[in-house]
């Protein structure tokens, strides 16, 4: 059963009654498309993602994430993450996070800290957590970054990093012992900024994979290649939440 309940609440609570929504810090709501171009891997997914942000005090905060994926999938993928935040200032905050997601049969749970800041014209986060299934043989951890800024009135450019690694995952030649293997998701993006909160968006980027010993730094021969275009709407804050849905299944989407 996919278990959104607290986020549920947290939403539903948020919007009902006036006192609880004069604290809200940020939301937003965005809309992507994402296309593969290899000749051999040509496939395209769609993805729908909500957030808020509600500040309890001063200097705390709780936040939610709701993202669905569709598009290639062989089952719909849905991701409901929660975070927990000490706010550094109005616009920045460190705290952890945890993920519940599920794809079919698939289901996992993700914990881990993470930091976030944004501003007129800035966004940035990093994250880094660990992944428990019982779909999984292994141990599994992601990591993340990215960051926005502004380049001329109303256009950032920004760079995305994603990726999660198989602890032992990779036996190199010759050898009888095993490194991490990572896999990583690198794009770079630009955005438009129209008034009112609205943006849209554009993100080019490959996935590949990586592994190193002592001496020696494996990596994929072929990265996978894909383009991607949106758009979001935020309001409480121009950068809308600092922090965003934190996902293992959902990841290269």
């Amino acid at each position: 059963m996919y278990k959104n309940t607290t986020f549920a609440a947290l939403v539903i609570a948020s919007f009902a009654t006036p006192t609880l929504a004069q604290d809200i810090n940020a939301a937003s709501v965005s809309a992507a498309y994402t296309s593969y171009t290899d000749d051999n891997f040509d496939n395209s997914y769609t993805n729908l993602k909500a957030s808020v942000e509600l500040g309890l005090a001063s200097t705390f905060a709780i936040g939610g994430n709701l993202a669905a994926y569709g598009g290639d999938l062989d089952d719909g993928l849905l991701n409901a993450t929660v975070h927990g935040m000490y706010m550094m200032s109005p616009d920045t905050a460190i705290g952890g996070f945890v993920a519940q997601e599920s794809e079919g049969d698939f289901d996992a749970t993700l914990y881990g800290i993470e930091f976030g800041t944004g501003s007129e014209s800035t966004r940035a986060e990093a994250y880094f957590g660990v992944v428990d299934s019982d779909d999984l043989t292994g141990d599994f951890s992601v990591s993340g970054f990215n960051f926005e800024f502004a380049v001329a009135s109303n256009f950032t450019l920004g760079l995305d990093y994603e990726a999660f690694t198989i602890a032992d995952g990779f036996t190199p030649p010759g050898s009888t012992d095993t490194e991490d293997l990572t896999y990583s998701d690198v794009s770079l993006i630009a955005r438009y900024q129209f008034e009112g909160g609205t943006s849209v968006f554009a993100e080019i980027g490959q996935v590949g994979f990586s592994a190193s010993t002592d001496d020696t730094t494996y990596v994929s021969a072929n990265n996978l290649e894909y383009f991607a275009v949106g758009a979001e709407y935020a309001f409480g804050r121009a950068t809308g939440t600092l922090l965003g849905e934190r996902t293992f299944a959902g990841w290269g989407l």
